[in-house]
Formats: structure tokens, C-alpha cells, sequence
């Protein structure tokens, strides 16, 4: 009998493994077939560093997005790029999107509720009623804080609101993956708001994405209220369009159920990812300005910390990723390239950018500064050099396995080739190659200035 029952727990879990594979390998078709579509008509022939150009304030803080539909080079990436800002004891209004979303946390700390479909809610604390002394629990899913550094993934068609418990401002900048297989609608980033309103005129301008009103304003009222159990004076309440936008201030701060602090995350965080992790309760969010979670270190030079399924395993399904780079003044990005796009973001100071595509010509060659996106695409080569005040950045790329090869350093392609290869490739003597090979062999894809090299090339 024992027999028997182990080897149904086994056939059992082979026929599990079997459907995750060929779902898995479905939804990899339909996003590869979503990403040719966009590739049929693209050309990487021109990149420019851009600034958003959409901005809707709200009275707790902003939405900025750039309009993806006059950037050529974001509609072939298939992502649309964002910028929240939260002031202190604000509430983003819960909304849901029709895209995978993986945000970074530039400055301040709060917390985050995202809302899986058919979860418990595991997290409650005990408030008062009136002034008999009777209690009540309140129980929500799990909270989540958030703080400067996190890269934090959102999967398509869940709720999540972000609520800024701090005493500065909190910022995110993001990513929306229109082209993953998440995403059934067409090539725009639409988010779904459940509250509040875009204020009056945010979305009248030529071209500008469209950030809809809530949606339960479409439903009829009597419907709405018979559904939820609730009056038609609540039901229209609840439907009408906030004036205050879709960021409002709390003005006795928010009291929600859960631990004070994140401890009780960090020791969860610990732990493997069990059937429960794995879903109701997955990490969401990794840090990356972690110095000691770093994949790349080098003294006065910088350092490299990668974002990836290994690492945060909810990207699996996103099948996105990130690098978080700082380069110290004057440092080098070696030239290098990826096996995805990837979406920059200048964090801080800032450097000077060269990309160049397949026929060996520039598409890109300038400044780059704070408060800029920069479409890096795949395959592209690049090279990175920091400014006199250094250069900080956050990279999101559409594989959740990103893969980087470098021309030069530890691990540069040359070097792994025979010396004759290099020799006749580049019409060289057996010095000049070896040099090529090998002079850089001790160091890594992030370069410390050299004495001839102190300083980068004046930029116009």
C-alpha cells in the first residue's frame, strides 16, 4: 500500500512538472510572437535620453510617464516608463494594470499591498469600537515595506496600492512590459484604478497615455449596491470621482493591520520558497544597493548588483530583471552586451553613454543625467563613463536571466578566444593581441580610472 501511494505522489508531481513546463513553454510562444510583431517595424537607428513628458498631479503627489507612442525606441523595447512620486502620509489609490510592472525604489520608504486573488488574509491586529471597549479585528493580506533600493515586481491583473509612512517623500520609477505574454490587450500600459480620478485635463493632451477614471463608475448603481450588500448612498459614494487625484494625503496617517517593523519580513525572507511562499505569500521585493549583495565589486570603481530569478524567484513569471550600477568619478563600464533590452534610469550625477549596433555605427553617444530613461537594446554594445560626480543607475530588462558579454576584463570574449584567432581577426602581431587579451585580465566589467584616463571626454 505504502508502494502504491508513493508512486501516485510521484506520478502526481510528474504530471505537474509536465503542465508547468508547457505552460510555461506556451506563454514564452505568445511572448515571442508579441516581441517579433513590434520588431517587424523597428529600427534602434537614432537613441536620445528622455525625461518624461506626461505629468498628472494629484493633492499627495505626481505620476509622470513619457509618451511612448512619439519614442520610437520604447515602443520597440515593448515597455512604457514611469515615475511616481509619494509625499509624506500619502495614498496611491489601488489600482490594477494589464502589464507586469517591476519598479525601483529611488528614495524614501513605504508600504506596499499587493492583493493575490483567493489569499487568506494572514495579517490582523485588534482595534477599538466606540467607547464601550468592544473590539474588532481587522485583517488584510500581506503588507509589504518598502524602502530606497528595492527592485519590486508586480504581476498583470493584481491589485496594489502604496501608502508613504515616512517623513519624506517616497519615489518609484518603473517599467509596464506591454509586450509580455501577462499582457492580452494591446501595446498600452493601462492601469485600472479602483478610487480616485486623473484631475481634469491629464489625459486632453495629443497623444498622451490614457490613465483612466475608476472603474466602478461604469457599473450601474443598483447593481453595484445589490452586489456588494450596500446601500445606493454608499454605492454612489463609492462610484464618484474623487477631485483629489490619484495620490491623496491621509491626514491622521494610515493604521493598518501587521508588524511595526519589517523584521518579521526579513525573517521570512529567510526561508526557502514553500508551496505558500510561492504564491499568496512570494517575495515581491529584492534590494538591490545591498554593497554585500553585489556581483560586481571594485574598489574606487564601483560595483554591479544583478536582479534575477536566482535571486527573486516571482520573476520567473514576469520574465524581467534588473541591474543596479554605481560608478565611482571617472570609472568605466567596459563595453559590453546583453541578451535583452534593458530600460536605464539615471539615479544620480552623471556620464558620458556610447551604443553602437550591428554595422558598427553609433545610435547613441552623449551625457546622460539624473532624471533620464535610456533605451538600451539587445545585443547592442555598450560603454559607460562616469562624470566627475560618479554615476548611478537602474537598468530593468525583459529576461529574467540576463546574460552580459564583455570585450575586455576577467571575463572579456577575447580572452577566451585562441591568440591566433585575435591575431587574424584583427590583423595584428602576437604582442599587440596578447595585450588586447590580457591586459585588463585582473579586472572586471566595471574599470577603475587609470592615471593617463583621470578624466572623461568633455561632452557638448
Amino acid at each position: 500500500m505504502e508502494k502504491q501511494t508513493t508512486l501516485l505522489i510521484l506520478l502526481v508531481c510528474l504530471l505537474f512538472s509536465i503542465q508547468c513546463f508547457t505552460s510555461n513553454a506556451r506563454e514564452a510562444e505568445v511572448e515571442r510572437r508579441q516581441r517579433e510583431q513590434l520588431q517587424q517595424s523597428c529600427r534602434f537607428d537614432r537613441l536620445n535620453a528622455q525625461e518624461p513628458t506626461q505629468r498628472i498631479t494629484s493633492e499627495g503627489g505626481s505620476v509622470e510617464l513619457l509618451n511612448v507612442e512619439d519614442s520610437e525606441q520604447f515602443q520597440c523595447a515593448g515597455v512604457a516608463p514611469l515615475r511616481e512620486t509619494l509625499n509624506p502620509n500619502a495614498l496611491s489609490l489601488p489600482r490594477y494594470t494589464n502589464t507586469p510592472t517591476m519598479a525601483y525604489v529611488v528614495e524614501g520608504e513605504g508600504r506596499l499591498g499587493v492583493v493575490f486573488p483567493g489569499c487568506p488574509e494572514t495579517f490582523q491586529s485588534s482595534t477599538s469600537r466606540g467607547g464601550e471597549g468592544q473590539q474588532s479585528q481587522e485583517r488584510s493580506q500581506k503588507i509589504r515595506r518598502v524602502r530606497r533600493g528595492d527592485v519590486v515586481a508586480i504581476p498583470a491583473g493584481v491589485a496594489y496600492w502604496l501608502y508613504n509612512d515616512g517623513n519624506r517623500r517616497l519615489q518609484i520609477v518603473a517599467i509596464a512590459d506591454t509586450s509580455n505574454h501577462q499582457n492580452q490587450l494591446d501595446q498600452t500600459y493601462r492601469p485600472f484604478y479602483l478610487a480616485g480620478s486623473a484631475p481634469s485635463g491629464a489625459q486632453k493632451a495629443a497623444g498622451a497615455t490614457s490613465i483612466g477614471d475608476n472603474i466602478l463608475q461604469g457599473f450601474d448603481t443598483d447593481t453595484l449596491a445589490e452586489a456588494m450588500g450596500i446601500s445606493q448612498d454608499t454605492a454612489r459614494r463609492i462610484q464618484q470621482n474623487q477631485k483629489k487625484g490619484l495620490i491623496v494625503k491621509v491626514e491622521r496617517g494610515l493604521r493598518m493591520p501587521g508588524p511595526p517593523s519589517d523584521d518579521y519580513e526579513r525573517e521570512r525572507e529567510r526561508e526557502g520558497n514553500n508551496v505558500e511562499e510561492f504564491y499568496c505569500s512570494m517575495r515581491l521585493r529584492h534590494n538591490a544597493d545591498d554593497s554585500e549583495d553585489a556581483d560586481v565589486y571594485v574598489r574606487n570603481g564601483g560595483r554591479l548588483n544583478t536582479v534575477n530569478r536566482l535571486k527573486l524567484p516571482a520573476l520567473r513569471s514576469l520574465r524581467l530583471g534588473a541591474e543596479r550600477g554605481i560608478l565611482q568619478p571617472n570609472a568605466m563600464f567596459a563595453p559590453s552586451w546583453l541578451n535583452a533590452h534593458a530600460v536605464m534610469y539615471v539615479t544620480r550625477g552623471q556620464g558620458r553613454i556610447q551604443i553602437v549596433q550591428n554595422e558598427g555605427r553609433r545610435v547613441f553617444d552623449g551625457a546622460v543625467k539624473e532624471g533620464q530613461f535610456l533605451v538600451i537594446p539587445q545585443l547592442h554594445a555598450i560603454a559607460k563613463q562616469a562624470g566627475k560626480d560618479g554615476l548611478e543607475w537602474i537598468s530593468f530588462t525583459t529576461s529574467d536571466s540576463p546574460i552580459r558579454s564583455t570585450l575586455t576584463g576577467r571575463n572579456s570574449v577575447l580572452k577566451a578566444m585562441p591568440q591566433e584567432v585575435v591575431m587574424n581577426a584583427y590583423r595584428i602581431n602576437g604582442k599587440d593581441a596578447r595585450d588586447l587579451r590580457r591586459n585588463r585580465e585582473h579586472e572586471t566589467i566595471i574599470l577603475s580610472p587609470t592615471p593617463q584616463h583621470q578624466q572623461p571626454r568633455a561632452i557638448e
